[in-house]
């Protein structure tokens, strides 16, 4: 065989190699599990399984895992502590289309888990029962102040104790 026929003896190998990897990588993408999450009655489009909860679905869920999680606010602080492969994907739409929007949690705490976070805000819980020391600035609806005036970043809740 001449040095031209090696070549593409060598050329065909490697063209082979590629599309078997590539079959791989696809294959197991195929097999990665996806759950839902609505914090709405729409109950996940008809999307299966469907969960209410972040957590509940994080419990309930295998390793390499994704979960869709409806755009919307959560009020959960969201914990993952066991030893699994997930990703936290948010901000869908009510169909499970597209990731148009934001998801937002309370909290999020990683402990021995590899995850993926994808479209999600983290914020503070809302400060309730902000009574006396704690009031909201009539300045802005999203900021409360702490004693002294001293800005807390936290969304406020209207105090119960101001009638």
């Amino acid at each position: 065989m001449d040095k031209v026929g090696k070549m593409k003896k060598a050329i065909k190998s490697v063209l082979l190699i590629v599309i078997l990897i590539g079959f791989a990588i696809q294959g197991k993408a195929a097999a990665q599990n996806i759950v839902y999450v609505s914090n709405s009655t729409i109950n996940c489009f008809g999307n299966t399984p469907c969960y209410s909860r972040i957590n509940s679905a994080l419990s309930d869920v295998p390793s390499d895992t994704e979960i869709r999680i409806k755009e919307g606010i959560y009020n959960e602080d969201v914990v993952l502590t066991t030893n699994k492969i997930v990703k936290l994907a948010g901000g869908w739409d009510s169909n499970y289309d597209q990731q148009s929007g934001d998801t937002t949690v309370w909290a999020l705490t990683v402990d021995k888990e590899s995850v993926t976070i994808d479209k999600i805000t983290i914020q503070l819980k809302p400060i309730e029962n902000c009574c006396l020391s704690n009031i909201c600035s009539p300045l802005s609806s999203r900021v409360c102040l702490g004693s002294g005036g001293i800005p807390i970043n936290a969304p406020c809740v209207p105090n119960p104790c101001s009638r």
